[in-house]
């Protein structure tokens, strides 16, 4: 190897007999650096015995020793002349369940040639059953590209397919019972798993082309069907209108999830594959709608909306389909396809969709909403309202594309109606905030009264805030900008009496401080142990003297 001097059966010999130290041990290993000493050491018996996990069942601990061994194979893996003989070494090493030697041997997969990597990378999947992993997802995810990029396609989709597994979490048997969806979870964290799918949707959608798209679905596919609970509705009804309202990259989608992830990972690769070659957009579509999931038809929906030029038969047969036209559940892409491509349907196709618009909805179902959810039926006038307001939400996409007399009429329909707000989606979250409970009175106004008003103001205001929302109440006072921290109470005939500045979090903590403030006492507050805040009362006089009468604290 170069110029690397091969160790003599002396030295070799020398080199084990003072390893019986553990110190010695260590040292020798993190100091070699000749490649040389590969195959003699492994002759003796050493990459043997990698050391199990640590666990002490007293403190509940768990430590997983580094294996100097290993971390000497990794080291030497960087030397392209050493590579076959770490290989080797490598692939001999019992399996153990310490996950920093499974780190090491990543690392040396990572330095290997592809084709010898691959071999390696058939051991992760025992490795991915343990418990802890550490920093195992990432460098695995790492070996994907690695083996991608090598045309080892199979075994970078199969370490892939290892890696992204999911599987119903701890209490997923639990939330079936009960009648809720039944939790999931990947073999790590999902930060980790956002991570990991970010590092090989790109190369596996660019290197393995169709079969990354088939890992992905099927991946999305088990993830959908192990998130049902035993009494939810059969296929293709998979709520995710609710738990990822666009397909696309939107504000509505939060919190993502597994399932969320797994969405834009069938997307990014679905796109990424259209992009490349815009001949495969009809078969990517076919095989999303094979699959019984809604999830999986918005996503075609998806695709042909981004390349309606290069599947114009499949977007006419998914846009002329009553079935996904009448289906809420799948509006938000519905409305975006019909958007991008009503207008390059022929007259004939147009006039199928425009004559389902025409037509009345399904009324009645609006009149047994009406009388479920309020107990009478709804005037005609109300239904007819109701009526108007359908058409001119399913015009709203197509309104470039009108002509003539239904221009006037959707024309009319804007100007009594207005325009719609956001007629894509079925259910909309509004992003809303309230921070505590608004003052009924201005600064000035507040400022200006005595303590007694003040006093009656504030009264019994925390019982207010559970019926009053976020319209403005007594207890808001006391948040008032200016007002808090900084004003010194008129006294109303007790102006001796040595008033201390109010907080706001002082003057709302406890009903106590009302009877204290009647009473005349000075109020002082202050920083306590651990953080926390104080507050005490003292006499009247403020001479010092007088007993404490009420101490009150709160954590920060």
């Amino acid at each position: 190897m170069g110029s690397w001097k091969i160790p003599t059966p002396e030295q070799v010999r020398r080199a084990q007999s003072l390893m019986t130290h553990a110190e010695a041990y260590r040292y020798f290993f993190d100091s070699l650096k000749n490649p040389e000493w590969l195959v003699p050491l492994a002759q003796l018996g050493w990459f043997k015995n990698p050391p199990a996990p640590i666990e002490d069942p007293i403190r509940r601990t768990i430590a997983f020793p580094v294996w100097p061994e290993s971390r000497f194979l990794a080291r030497m893996s960087e030397i392209p002349e050493a590579r076959t003989a770490v290989s080797g070494i490598a692939q001999a090493i019992p399996e153990t369940s310490n996950v920093r030697v499974h780190e090491d041997l990543a690392d040396i997969a990572l330095n290997l040639p592809p084709a010898d990597s691959a071999s390696l990378a058939a051991r992760a999947e025992g490795w991915l059953l343990r418990p802890y992993l550490l920093g195992l997802p990432e460098k695995l995810a790492d070996l994907v590209v690695h083996l991608a990029e090598g045309k080892q396609e199979l075994a970078a989709i199969a370490l892939a397919r290892s890696l992204l597994r999911v599987g119903p979490s701890d209490r997923a048997e639990a939330e079936r019972e009960s009648g809720f969806s039944p939790g999931i979870r990947g073999r790590f964290d999902d930060w980790h798993y956002e991570r990991v799918l970010k590092t090989c949707v790109p190369v596996l959608a660019d290197r393995a082309g169709v079969a990354a798209f088939d890992l992905f679905s099927e991946l999305l596919g088990e993830a959908v069907k192990l998130a049902r609970s035993s009494g939810e509705t059969p296929p293709p009804e998979d709520y995710s209108y609710i738990w990822r309202p666009a397909i696309e990259d939107h504000p509505q989608n939060e919190p993502l999830g597994i399932k969320g992830l797994l969405v834009a990972a069938l997307r990014d690769a679905g796109e990424r594959l259209a992009g490349a070659d815009s001949s495969v957009v009809t078969q990517l579509v076919r095989k999303l709608d094979a699959f019984p999931w809604k999830v999986f038809h918005r996503i075609a929906l998806h695709l042909l909306r981004l390349f309606p030029d290069c599947a114009s038969n499949e977007v006419a047969a998914h846009l002329v389909n009553r079935s996904r036209f009448d289906d809420v559940t799948l509006r938000h892409e519905y409305y975006l396809l019909e958007e991008a491509a009503f207008a390059s349907l022929s007259s004939e196709e147009q006039e199928t969709v425009l004559g389902w618009i025409d037509q009345d909805p399904d009324l009645e179902v609006y009149r047994a909403w009406r009388l479920k959810t309020q107990g009478t039926e709804p005037p005609e006038e109300d239904v007819q309202h109701y009526k108007r307001i359908w058409q001119r939400d399913r015009l709203f996409p197509l309104a470039t594309s009108l002509a003539g007399e239904r221009k006037r009429f959707y024309d009319d329909l804007i100007s009594e109606l207005g325009e719609p707000e956001d007629p894509d989606f079925h259910l909309m979250r509004k992003m809303t905030s309230w921070v505590g409970p608004t003052s009924p009175k201005t600064l000035e106004e507040l400022q200006a009264m005595d303590l007694d008003s003040l006093i009656s103001l504030r009264g019994r205001a925390s019982l207010e805030i559970s019926r009053a929302s976020s319209r403005p109440t007594r207890s808001g006072s006391c948040r008032k900008p200016g007002f808090s921290g900084s004003w010194i109470p008129r006294t109303s005939g007790r102006s001796s009496a040595p008033w201390k500045r109010l907080s706001s979090r002082t003057a709302k903590s406890n009903g106590s401080i009302h009877w204290s403030l009647r009473r005349g006492w000075s109020i002082s507050h202050g920083k306590s142990r651990a953080g926390s805040r104080s507050m005490r009362t003292s006499t009247r006089d403020g001479s010092g003297r007088g007993r404490q009468l009420l101490t009150f604290s709160w954590s920060r």
